[in-house]
C-alpha cells in the first residue's frame, strides 16, 4: 500500500518540487523510492553525498541538496560530513529505515498533545538588526569600556610564561602576558599561532580546509525587472557549472531596502575547489555574474552599479572527519587551561553558531579567571 502523504509513491512535500520543473518525473520517481528501499548501513562519519544520494537519488542530491549545503558551506555535500553539517538528518537516517517517513513521524504532534517534534520556537525565518550587522560590532566595542584594544598589531605566536600565564607576541615585536587567551581567529591562523606551543592542536587546526569566495552588491533599475521578485532569490546547482552560487533579493529579504526605482541584488561566488572567480578583476567578475543573472532572472539592463568583496580562506569546510578533528583539539587543549579557539572553523558557521561558541569560551575563561575550574 501506498504510505499516507504520497502521491502515485511521490513524497507529498516533494509535489512543488515536481510542479516547478526542477526534477525530472524519473527524478521524482527515484526520490519516493526512500519509502519502499531497505534500510542501508551508515558508515561512521559519513559524508552528506554517501548519506543522501543513496536514499533520495543523485537527482534530489544534485539538484536539492548540494546547492542547499553549498548556499552554506560553499563546499560540495560529497565532501562535507553530515554528522557536522547536518546531525539531525544524519539522525534520522541512521534511526529510521525510511528518512521520508521519519521526518513524518518527527512533524506528528506528540502523544501529550504538544507541537510537533520538528516545531522550533516560534520566530522569523530571516531576522538581522536595525541599521545592519555593523551594530553589533559597535555595540561589542561600547561595552569593552575602558578595556585596552589594540589595532593593527595582528599576533603571530603564543607561548607560555611563568606562573601558568600566556605570552601573545605581536607582529611589531611587543608582548602582551594573560592568564587566558581567546583565539577567535580561522583555524588556519590557529594552527600558526600554537605552532610552537602545542604542535598536535596545531596539526589538527591546519587540516580544517577554507574555500576562497566573493560577494557582489549589483544596483539594478526595476525598470531592467522582467519577472516579479516572488522569492528571496536562488541557488545554483554545481553541476551546472556557472560562478553563482547563490543569488539573494535583498528587498525580498531585507523590506528596508525596497526602492521603488532600484532594486538591489547579491550574488556569492566560489566553491571549494572552484577558484575561477579569482582570476577575473572586479569589472570582469561583475559583468561575468549580470550574464548568469541574465540567463537565469531575465534582466533586461545592465547593473547600474556594482560593489565586489573578496575574501580569501573564509568559508571553512567541515569535511568527514571534521568532528574528530575537533576532538583532537580538545584534547590538545585540555593540558593548556584558560586557553580557547572559538569562531566559524568548528561548531558552527552561521552568526548564532558562532555567538553560541562565543558564550560558551567566555564562560570557560570567567570560570578559569575566577578559579572555579581546576585541572
Amino acid at each position: 500500500p501506498i504510505p499516507p502523504g504520497t502521491v502515485f509513491g511521490v513524497p507529498d512535500r516533494l509535489l512543488p518540487v515536481a510542479r516547478s520543473g526542477l526534477l525530472s518525473p524519473v527524478g521524482m520517481a527515484r526520490a519516493g523510492l526512500d519509502l519502499v528501499l531497505p534500510r542501508r548501513p551508515v558508515p561512521d562519519d559519513p559524508s552528506v553525498g554517501e548519506l543522501l544520494r543513496p536514499r533520495l537519488g543523485a537527482e534530489v542530491f544534485d539538484r536539492l541538496v548540494d546547492p542547499l549545503l553549498g548556499g552554506v558551506h560553499a563546499g560540495p555535500a560529497d565532501l562535507l560530513s553530515a554528522r557536522a553539517c547536518v546531525p539531525e538528518v544524519e539522525a534520522l537516517v541512521r534511526g529510521n529505515r525510511s528518512l521520508v517517513l521519519g521526518m513524518r513521524r518527527r512533524r506528528r504532534p506528540s502523544l501529550s498533545g504538544g507541537a510537533p517534534a520538528a516545531a522550533a520556537a516560534a520566530g522569523p525565518v530571516l531576522a538581522t538588526l536595525d541599521g545592519g550587522l555593523t551594530r553589533l560590532v559597535s555595540a561589542l566595542g561600547d561595552r569593552l569600556g575602558d578595556t585596552a584594544v589594540r589595532l593593527g598589531s595582528p599576533a603571530v605566536a603564543v607561548d607560555q610564561a611563568d606562573g601558568g600565564r600566556y605570552r601573545v607576541h605581536l607582529g611589531d615585536g611587543s608582548t602582551l602576558e594573560a592568564h587566558a587567551v581567546v583565539l577567535a581567529a580561522p583555524a588556519y591562523a590557529a594552527a600558526q599561532l600554537l605552532a610552537a606551543l602545542s604542535p598536535p592542536a596545531a596539526e589538527a587546526l591546519a587540516e580544517i580546509p577554507h574555500a576562497d569566495v566573493a560577494s557582489l552588491t549589483l544596483v539594478y533599475r526595476t525598470a531592467a525587472l522582467t519577472r516579479p521578485l516572488d522569492g528571496t532569490g536562488f541557488l545554483v546547482p554545481p553541476t551546472e557549472k556557472r560562478l553563482l552560487v547563490g543569488c539573494s533579493w535583498l528587498p525580498a529579504k531585507w523590506p528596508q531596502l525596497a526602492d521603488d526605482r532600484h532594486v538591489l541584488i547579491r550574488g556569492m561566488v566560489g566553491r571549494y575547489g572552484d577558484t575561477r572567480f579569482a582570476d577575473l578583476d572586479d569589472d570582469s567578475l561583475a559583468a561575468a555574474v549580470h550574464d548568469e543573472l541574465v540567463a537565469a532572472m531575465g534582466l533586461s539592463a545592465p547593473p547600474s552599479h556594482a560593489v565586489v568583496w573578496r575574501w580569501p580562506q573564509a568559508m571553512p569546510q567541515y569535511t568527514v572527519g571534521h568532528l574528530s578533528r575537533l576532538q583532537r583539539i580538545d584534547r590538545a587543549l585540555a593540558g593548556l587551561p584558560g586557553l580557547v579557539v572559538t569562531g566559524a572553523g568548528y561548531r558552527g558557521v552561521g552568526l548564532a553558531s558562532c555567538v553560541t561558541q562565543a558564550r560558551q569560551a567566555a564562560v570557560a575563561v570567567t570560570e578559569r579567571l575566577h578559579g572555579r575550574v581546576h585541572r
